[in-house]
């Protein structure tokens, strides 16, 4: 799968030109520490550490085994044939069973270590010796293929796991990493020899034909616009997991997929830039930090777009500091987005050669034929993005009734020149729990951990859709039903006018209230005067300028957060003196020097 004799010779034609030089300077550096590394082993004591352990070893086997394949250096080999021999000591392949009575379950582990095996075993080939295959093939069976099918389709009473059929990120890399393994299977052992291996092709048909009916449920709620409602970094988690899907179906078919003839697959590469900035992102989930992953060289290639290619090179590139000196993923499990998955190697076979050289000097350039609109918007997510100059801002409205979502209306975030300096608080990785019934406990999760709006310091309560529209230059949202009941308009409007941003608030309620605004970030505020402060973060500074109908006052504070972080959040709270019935503020976002 991916290597082709084409690729190979793609590879040695450019390897000494950016960017592959450095993709294959990463790829050998992490290989040569995988060398002298310990299997994988996860803090027990942490939530989903199964989770935490599949990745490092899909991380580790594609690695070794695809850059086995492109130099025959048979360290590399070995050293992965050592790994998958670990893999299968393991009590368990799922998040579920993590040693207890319930460890045959099918889940997102599961999945990622299905795409490991399927690679694996394809690019290591012969190097795997027959008894280990063999062993290797009955596990699979009892694993992943027979879990699958009782997961997907128990029969009787029993319903199907939850994300079947669904339309989360689940559904994707559950279906998309089962069928991506018995894809591979299906042709691989295709006419071979009897016993477990028609069994195992017999099973692989059956996951395919599960698999295929649930991505299909997937793919066709996904938007027009390529938009996603768990936001970019689940869309990105989804999307790999489709792509590696679509990659062994077009060894088991010849064919290519449907699914890069759909406008929602086409798209979601735009969706995708304009949601994030740098390594990060400005959407509105509950995860942190995201950075493109090698697997969507494939996506830009099958849709026909080299302004996607070209943007992720440049991308890419801008990571040289973490590309030259990869971590592992045991080393720094919240680092960076593609650390926790087998992504420079895709990097490597992938990265087309009209890519040559893009962001190799300064800064890395523009935006390679992905600029930026004044404002876009996304209706079926409720989602805006305003650009003004070198600043970018996204608006929040919609529902707050989305999986992953935050759920939290009329939210802003703001970046300039790549760096975020306004940004709505998460909770990743999450503190215990946090997924039960004291959610709401957990200040960073609810209103107070928001660019948003506040009555009397309270945030909004329900699950419900805003009242919001757009025009060419601006959003609005009314977020009341959102609210408790005393609250009867929680207004929002964003525009652009010649300097930047400019946010007005409405607050309207039927009993006195302290009306509020709050502004996060991981940098610093400072004080220029009693309307004007400055936010700043890496040298990077935009000018927050306050206006409003009543008399106010601001202050800055730190942010309680349940969760260790390596740096204090700062907030801004600006607010009424008084307890009022309506109140209006004005906020211009200007750019300005530090």
């Amino acid at each position: 799968m991916l290597l082709t004799t084409q690729v190979l010779e793609r590879i040695e034609r450019n390897r000494e030109s950016e960017p592959w030089r450095t993709f294959e300077k990463s790829i050998k550096s992490l290989c040569d520490k995988l060398l002298d590394e310990d299997p994988p082993r996860s803090d027990e004591t942490r939530s989903s550490w199964m989770l935490v352990r599949a990745r490092f070893m899909q991380r580790a086997l594609v690695t070794l085994s695809g850059y086995y394949r492109v130099t025959g250096d048979k360290r590399y080999a070995e050293k992965a044939l050592f790994l998958l021999g670990d893999m299968m000591s393991w009590d368990s392949w799922c998040m579920n069973g993590q040693g207890g009575a319930d460890r045959f379950r099918f889940d997102l582990a599961t999945a990622e270590l299905a795409v490991a095996l399927a690679f694996t075993l394809d690019w290591l080939g012969d190097e795997i010796p027959g008894e280990t295959r063999e062993k290797l093939l009955s596990m699979i069976n009892e694993r992943i293929f027979d879990t699958f099918v009782e997961t997907a389709a128990p029969g009787g009473d029993k319903r199907p796991a939850w994300w079947y059929n669904g339309v989360t990120n689940w559904n994707s890399v559950c279906c998309g990493g089962a069928a991506c393994l018995a894809y591979y299977l299906a042709a691989d052992i295709s006419g071979k020899a009897s016993g477990k291996k028609t069994r195992t092709a017999g099973l692989a048909h059956k996951v395919i034909e599960l698999a295929e009916k649930s991505l299909d449920a997937y793919i066709g709620h996904m938007h027009s616009d390529g938009s996603n409602e768990e936001g970019v970094s689940y869309w990105m988690y989804g999307m790999m997991f489709l792509l590696y899907a679509f990659i062994a179906y077009e060894k088991y078919t010849g064919r290519r997929h449907r699914a890069f003839e759909l406008d929602a697959v086409k798209n979601g590469l735009r969706f995708y830039f304009d949601m994030t900035v740098g390594e990060d992102h400005i959407s509105f989930s509950d995860n942190g930090e995201t950075s493109p992953v090698g697997i969507l060289y494939l996506l830009a290639e099958r849709v026909e777009n080299p302004g996607y290619a070209r943007e992720l090179t440049r991308r890419f590139m801008q990571l040289r500091h973490i590309l030259e000196n990869p971590p592992l993923f045991s080393e720094f499990p919240t680092h960076i987005f593609w650390v926790q998955w087998a992504s420079e190697i895709f990097m490597l076979l992938l990265c087309p050669e009209y890519c040559r050289n893009i962001g190799v000097e300064g800064d890395a350039g523009p935006e390679q034929g992905v600029g930026r609109k004044p404002l876009v918007v996304y209706p079926n997510n409720g989602w805006g993005v305003f650009s003004s100059d070198d600043m970018v801002l996204s608006f929040r409205s919609g529902t707050t009734n989305e999986n992953h979502a935050m759920h939290d209306l009329n939210s802003i975030q703001l970046a300039r020149k790549g760096t975020i300096l306004l940004r709505d608080m998460r909770g990743n990785p999450y503190p215990a729990g946090w997924f039960g019934k004291s959610r709401e406990l957990f200040p960073e999760s609810n209103t107070q951990g928001k660019n948003s709006m506040l009555f009397n310091g309270i945030g909004q309560l329900y699950y419900t859709d805003a009242i919001w529209g757009h025009d060419d230059c601006s959003m609005w949202s009314d977020a009341a039903p959102a609210y408790p009941d005393f609250v009867k308009k929680a207004l929002r409007r964003v525009s652009l006018d010649e300097s930047g941003f400019v946010v007005t608030d409405d607050f309207e309620s039927d009993v006195h209230t302290w009306h509020e605004i709050r502004f996060i970030s991981y940098g610093s505020f400072t004080k220029l005067d009693d309307r004007k402060w400055n936010v700043e973060k890496d040298g990077v500074s935009a000018l927050l300028e306050f206006e409003s109908d009543v008399d106010f006052d601001a202050l800055v504070c730190d942010f309680p957060v349940s969760i260790a972080v390596r740096t204090m959040p700062r907030m801004l709270r600006v607010f009424t003196r008084n307890r009022l019935l309506k109140s209006r503020f004005t906020t211009k976002i200007k750019a300005c020097q530090v």
